[in-house]
């Protein structure tokens, strides 16, 4: 089944359903990312997290980053379905 009726557009609800789960991804890793840098350069937060925690938690963001970028449409449709226990 085609998102469009334009015979021109090649995408199909498998495709729209990947895209959109690769956003999901990009949204959560950034965030991961974010806290992370924060947790390291805002000096308040830097004096009671670890740095360890700190240097994780970016780790973390760009793992999952790396996984919506490189990851197959199927493996980041099942991310999703992870999360948010949805069909996707």
């Amino acid at each position: 089944m085609t998102i469009s009726s334009d015979p021109t557009v090649q995408y199909t609800e498998a495709a729209f359903r990947a895209r959109r789960a690769r956003y999901f991804l990009y949204t959560v890793g950034a965030a991961f990312v974010a806290i992370g840098f924060a947790l390291d350069m805002v000096p308040m937060l830097a004096a009671v997290a670890a740095p360890l925690a700190a240097r994780l938690c970016a780790l973390t963001g760009a793992v999952i980053l790396t996984l919506g970028r490189f990851g197959s449409d199927r493996l980041v449709s099942r991310c999703r379905r992870l999360v948010w226990n949805d069909p996707c």
